[in-house]
């Protein structure tokens, strides 16, 4: 009976030595056609969970790099546009002095102001440019030309119809870079009676005059983040705060019983710690400004704390000032175009480009209708007269010249700035990719090895157990 008994455990032995050893055949097997060595998140949870970490953020890179690409070539397209602007400002620049010449006649001069009219027809076009279905210089409003004509007197008159603000892409996490400049700073006239900032991170105007024409972009850098509070609850700063645009002070809330992370703007929802987005949680400012929370770690404590964010400031992208906050009249040059702007940093708060316009600059369209209307001299000012006009409306051209030349020169920065950004996005994508291919792909070499002894053991157990059997039946015939 015991025999019996023993023989009965020693084919179940057998039989689950058969099934073990195919499970690890088969997979053998599986892992070479696959090329994975993670056929199932059981595998290896860990390892799988990391995988799934790193395929999130290289989809996260996927998309940056899109992004980049797409407004690489807007910034491109509206370089490209600007030069040509440039190029046929030229034209009509030689042609104005061309009919300064006192020895012309006034129909002389009327068939050059019907030339310089032609061309200034053709400079409302490049200013309509649009690619991708997108009008370049109309601000964030892209979907319809920004300038349009009319015609009252017998004068013609271009409207700005675009906004002054900027569109943005993103370029990596919390990072965008503008793709395009509106219309209102390079083509048209500025109105205010005083120097305009656009109002992006909170610089505003000195008290001391400014100089400059046409306009100039203020750079706000982020250097650094402190939050000591933090740490006490297990949350710390995403690498240490590089991605943060915050500058100045703001109020942190972790709130455990709502479930919320609140930074004087709308509250977000702490994920769970054990989660990959847990990982990185942004949180911003009503401003915009933006922090970077590691949360993992969180033990579920509440908290408040101030964070803050130091930064600095420069007009040239070269010398950098660091920001004061009861500066109220710091004064910025930009030795290469000469500009100098006095602005007030008590109420900076983020990083970013600020764009100032200074007064005084006359619309584009209007001066070359000046010259035109000067040219044609329909109320029959003396020659002498005429001839002061047009100088006037040269010192003019020069300085829409400049202002040409400055958008090629920012869009031309920022055109590497792009490429930079691709260039990291897509080592960093490799390796990442390496980094998964790693935890994820099999050692064929290894999984090969595993085979063959996956295919050995299941022969051994093969004949055991059918020595195994044989012996049994031998026991019972006896």
């Amino acid at each position: 009976m015991s025999l019996r008994i023993s023989s009965g455990y020693s084919y179940q032995q057998f039989l689950g030595g058969i099934r073990s050893n195919q499970f690890d055949l088969t997979k053998s097997q599986a892992q070479i056609s696959t090329g994975l060595r993670l056929l199932r998140p059981s595998d290896d949870p860990g390892a799988t969970a990391r995988v799934i970490s790193l395929r999130a953020r290289i989809a996260h890179n996927d998309t940056y790099s899109a992004s980049v690409s797409s407004g690489r070539t807007l910034v491109d397209y509206g370089a490209s546009v600007l030069q040509d602007s440039s190029e046929l400002l030229t034209e009509i620049r030689t042609l104005v002095i061309q009919s300064m010449n006192g020895t012309l006649s006034e129909d002389d001069r009327k068939s050059l102001g019907a030339e310089i009219s032609f061309l200034r027809d053709q400079m409302v076009e490049l200013a309509n440019s649009k690619i991708q279905g997108q009008y370049v210089f109309g601000g964030t409003a892209t979907g319809s030309p920004p300038y349009s004509e009319t015609t009252i007197g017998g004068s013609k008159y271009v409207t700005y119809d675009g906004n002054g603000d900027q569109q943005k892409m993103p370029v990596g996490e919390g990072v965008d870079i503008a793709v395009n400049i509106p219309g209102s700073a390079i083509f048209s006239k500025n109105e205010a009676t005083g120097t305009g900032f656009s109002g992006l991170t909170g610089v505003s105007s000195g008290t001391t005059a400014n100089m400059g024409q046409g306009f100039e972009y203020i750079e706000v850098m982020h250097t650094g983040t402190s939050a000591p509070g933090i740490a006490a609850v297990g949350v710390s700063l995403v690498g240490g705060g590089s991605s943060d645009t915050i500058i100045g002070d703001e109020t942190l809330e972790i709130n455990s019983t709502t479930g919320e992370v609140t930074f004087g703007g709308e509250p977000v929802s702490i994920p769970d710690v054990t989660s990959p987005e847990a990982a990185d949680v942004v949180v911003k400012t009503a401003s915009g400004a933006e922090i970077h929370l590691d949360m993992s770690g969180w033990t579920g404590a509440d908290s408040t704390s101030v964070v803050s964010g130091a930064g600095s400031i420069s007009i040239d992208g070269t010398n950098f000032t660091p920001i004061d906050f009861t500066e109220t009249n710091l004064e910025l040059k930009n030795s290469a175009s000469g500009s100098v702007v006095h602005v007030n940093l008590t109420e900076v708060n983020r990083a970013g480009e600020e764009l100032v316009q200074f007064e005084g600059a006359v619309n584009m369209f209007d001066a070359l209708q000046e010259i035109v209307e000067a040219l044609e001299n329909e109320s029959g000012l003396p020659a002498g007269d005429v001839v002061d006009r047009l100088g006037m409306g040269l010192n003019e051209l020069d300085r829409n010249q400049s202002n040409l030349l400055g958008g090629i020169g920012v869009l031309g920065s920022r055109s590497v700035r792009m490429s930079n950004s691709l260039e990291r996005l897509e080592g960093q994508t490799l390796e990442l990719e390496g980094m998964r291919s790693q935890l994820r792909d099999v050692d064929f070499s290894e999984a090969v090895l595993d085979l063959t002894q996956a295919e050995q053991r299941l022969e051994l157990v093969q004949m055991s157990g059918t020595r195994m059997i044989s012996n049994s039946l031998l026991n019972f015939m006896r």
